[in-house]
């Protein structure tokens, strides 16, 4: 083993509770994905908070979204959090060769 590295061992009910928050991350990520066109139209240029396949609300910056959702009590942690641009973000991305 590396230097500096350790191994982690988690129990069985670690690794569900684990499992658990993906799976729904996972779905709230879908939810989001599901809904963007609607509310980019309906909140344009905002962060866009979910939580359970619930929008929580929108903000104007990052850090707003995640206080807003402090404020209400959720675990930061297990938020789907996305900006909603109100133009297509361009991109360019380097030519494989």
């Amino acid at each position: 083993m590396q230097e500096g590295t350790e191994r982690l061992t988690l129990s069985k009910d670690e690794l569900s509770l684990i499992g658990t928050y993906l799976t729904q991350f996972e779905k709230d990520t879908r939810f989001l994905d599901d809904h963007r066109q609607i509310w980019t139209g309906q909140h344009p240029d905002q962060w866009a908070v979910v939580y359970e396949e619930r929008l929580i609300g929108c903000a104007s910056t990052f850090e707003e979204a995640i206080q807003m959702a402090e404020e209400k009590g959720l675990p930061c942690h297990r938020l789907a959090v996305d900006y909603l641009p109100s133009e297509p973000v361009k991109m360019i991305l380097p030519g494989i060769s």
